[in-house]
Parts: structure tokens; sequence; C-alpha cells
């Protein structure tokens, strides 16, 4: 059984927790433009870069721990909210590549267009 303490302070914790000015301030997650390497392999030696896009930033999450103080043992929960900043959108795109021996290749590669906090398991 819940204890009126445990639950007021999982409200407290809360509310502190999920002010609006709280969560502005934490979620930042945008595509981000960047250079890759792109291995080009049975056709170039030369090391290949484009010009592609990641997610980054960071999203809200929180753990929270309840305890029931009027309880004589000391069980405690754990609860988890986990958002990552994950694609959205991606789109895919294309290279015309000429290779060293002058015959030419087209490479796909994926582009992410928009970024969002998505709440996630395990590995982002």
């Amino acid at each position: 059984m819940i204890s009126i303490n445990t639950l007021i302070l999982h409200f407290v914790l809360c509310a502190f927790i999920s002010t609006d000015a709280g969560l502005s301030k934490m979620e930042s997650c945008d595509v981000e433009i960047y250079a890759e390497l792109l291995p080009v392999q049975h056709c170039l030696t030369a090391p290949m870069y484009i010009e592609t896009t990641r997610c980054d930033g960071q999203c809200y999450s929180e753990e929270l721990l309840t305890d029931d103080l009027d309880a004589e043992s000391t069980a405690q929960q754990h609860h988890r909210l986990v958002n990552c900043c994950s694609p959205n959108v991606t789109i895919h795109r294309q290279i015309l590549v000429t290779c060293d021996d002058q015959q030419q290749r087209i490479i796909q590669y994926p582009q992410i267009t928009r970024c969002e906090c998505k709440s996630c398991r395990g590995n982002c």
C-alpha cells in the first residue's frame, strides 16, 4: 500500500521536474551537417568525403525513485522515462562516382532531414 508521504513526495518531484521552463531548457534535438568518409570499395584508392547529416542534441529524460516512507521494508521502485535525439525523416541520396578505372558507379546513402526526441528503450 502506498502511503500519503510517498504520494506527496512523488507529486512534488514530478511537479518540479516537469515545469515548462525545465523542459524547454533540456530539449534541443536538431539536424547537424558533417563530413563523413564514404568507403567505395573496389573503386577508389583515395578516401572520399561526402557532406551528410546526423541527429545531435539532448532530450528530456528522468528517473524517479519512489519510496514508501511509512513501510517497514526499504523497498524502492525506479521509474524511467528515456528520450533520445533520433531521426524522424530520412531521404535517400545518390552520387555518381568515377572510379580509378574510369568506370562510373552510383553510390546511395541515407540523409536525415528531420530529428525529434523519441521515447526509447535500451540503446537509442
